[in-house]
């Protein structure tokens, strides 16, 4: 018997680290709006993309995975809610700070393109953190253009010369193409409001 407990609690030890390292963290994300969350915010001016209160699961192996957060006593409460969208974005914040842009040239070797790209499934929604436009607006100026067509790649370019004939079709492809596709439409993002202004449909 003395053999059994001592075998039950090497086994936990050996277990129980991984678990603990598992870290839940509120997050924001940009999602399709014909996923019909329960809890969901519509970005202004468009008609297929809406924001979602989600939970992100940070497993001890790297992986990472996301749950939407369902309506309870915390979704109930202004003020509990309030603080889990000021942890979310702060959370934005640190996911982007992993993020390292990929700049695509034109033939004069002018920036046209930013694009961040990553496995991870909040990499979209980064532009949600409150830094995001920082990133990018010495490049590009105040006022960003953005498209999102999947959950792991999105698309910075200015509003002033956007490079719509050059990058529209692979945007569209992008989201065709993707098992986690999130929308068509782009986006303005300035003085860090967002809204959607077109499609690329």
């Amino acid at each position: 018997m003395s053999f059994f407990f001592l075998a039950l609690s090497l086994l936990l030890f050996l277990v129980s680290p991984a678990f603990a390292r598992e870290e839940k963290i509120p997050i924001l994300l940009v999602e399709p709006s014909f996923l019909h969350a329960s809890l969901q915010q519509k970005i202004v001016g468009a008609q297929r993309t809406v924001i979602v209160p989600a939970w992100l699961l940070k497993k001890s192996n790297g992986e990472e995975t996301v749950t939407l957060l369902e309506p309870g006593y915390q979704t109930l409460s202004e003020k509990k809610m309030g603080h889990f969208v000021e942890q979310a974005r702060a959370n934005l914040s640190s996911e982007l700070a992993n993020l390292s842009p990929k700049f695509l040239r034109d033939e004069h070797g002018v920036i046209q393109v930013a694009m961040l790209e990553s496995p991870q499934p909040v990499t979209a929604s980064t532009i949600l953190a409150p830094d995001f436009a920082a990133h990018f607006t010495t490049i590009f100026g105040p006022d960003l253009l953005i498209a999102i067509p999947s959950s792991n790649r999105v698309y910075i370019f200015s509003k002033l010369l956007p490079p719509m004939n050059s990058i529209a079709p692979k945007i569209r492809d992008d989201y065709k193409l993707s098992l986690t596709p999130i929308s068509t439409e782009f986006f303005e993002l300035s003085q860090r409001q967002l809204r959607a202004i077109g499609s690329f449909d």
